[in-house]
């Protein structure tokens, strides 16, 4: 009987290590395409020093302007090698050859092994404070790779989007929190927030999933924050959770049927309505900068000289009237 056992344990390991083997070749085929696409580039800032990936459309054209898409890989994969974050979920975003994703640039930076895009002490930690976590200098490093990247090529800055898994996932919902108005949609994959700060998202279209038997991030701060967001009347925002599945959701996630479609829908300008009338303010009542108030103080102080000179003119003219 237990020579049987012991048979049956060895065939069990031998089916998983043949599953693995099988499972490979499939990840380093992904792996090299990515390398085929992407570039190899590289960033030193104020914050530090860091490699990353730049996809450029096949017709790129420094007379057009496109959409940028930030990919932020998870933990298994920081390093310096500038190849490790190509190994998960990016390849889904290129599956389909006819992916409107290759009509984008899109910028996959790798994060030091020693760093995290957000310092929370554990994985665990899935609804932390950013007010008692400051923002991590692998995540200002990566916000100097996109103004780099906006600055050496055409980037449409109405539609900039953030997505990642995992540790990823914490970056995206960081950077929103944080800098919210750099992003005209994200794709944040089982992550973790800090769902205090949910009145900052509710006017964001954000597409996010999580597995609900997750052991690793517990999907308990996406789902605090799908609430939040959804308590303060924020209409823009899709979660798909995942019944039976654990941690690895992105491979799925990444593959859902339209999600670029949608992404790449969204515009910032979008935000940028009369929340009473629903109806875009027109850009020359916006007084955003010194020429635009000018326009407004100008017809103002004529209109305040007017009214003073003529109500000075009656009080005269009734003076006279009177001697």
């Amino acid at each position: 009987m237990l020579c049987r056992s012991k048979r049956v344990l060895s065939y069990c390991l031998l089916l998983s290590l043949l599953s693995m083997l099988m499972y490979l070749p499939i990840i380093a085929e992904g792996t090299q395409k990515m390398n085929t696409l992407m570039i190899e580039k590289s960033y030193s800032g104020e914050y530090g020093s860091m490699p990353y990936r730049l996809y450029l459309p096949a017709d790129y054209s420094a007379e057009k302007s496109y959409p940028l898409i930030l990919f932020l890989h998870g933990a298994g994969e920081r390093g310096n090698d500038n190849t490790a974050q190509l190994k998960n979920a990016i390849g889904q975003m290129f599956a389909d050859p006819a992916s409107p994703v290759y009509q984008c640039i899109v910028v996959a930076p790798q994060c030091p092994q020693d760093q995290k895009w957000v310092n929370v002490e554990a994985w665990t930690d899935c609804q932390y404070s950013i007010d008692e976590i400051p923002e991590s200098d692998a995540l200002k490093t990566v916000r100097g790779i996109l103004s780099e990247v906006q600055t050496e090529y055409g980037v449409d800055l109405d539609r900039v989007y953030a997505t990642g898994l995992s540790m990823g996932g914490y970056g995206t919902w960081d950077l929103l929190v944080r800098h919210g108005e750099l992003f005209a949609a994200a794709i944040p994959v089982c992550g973790g927030c800090d769902t205090s700060k949910a009145a900052l998202l509710t006017d964001i279209p954000i597409y996010t999933f999580h597995g609900l038997k997750d052991p690793t991030v517990p999907c308990t701060g996406t789902e605090a924050m799908v609430d939040a967001i959804r308590s303060l009347g924020g209409t823009k925002i899709t979660y798909v959770p995942y019944p039976e599945m654990e941690h690895n959701v992105w491979e799925t996630a990444f593959a859902t049927e339209g999600l670029y479609d949608w992404l790449l829908a969204q515009k910032r300008s979008d935000r940028d309505q009369d929340l009473n009338t629903g109806e875009s303010v027109p850009e020359e009542t916006k007084p955003t900068d010194v020429k635009n108030l000018l326009k407004w103080l100008i017809p103002l102080g004529a209109v305040t000289i007017a009214v003073v000179a003529i109500t000075v003119g009656t009080v005269v003219l009734r003076k006279r009237h009177k001697q």
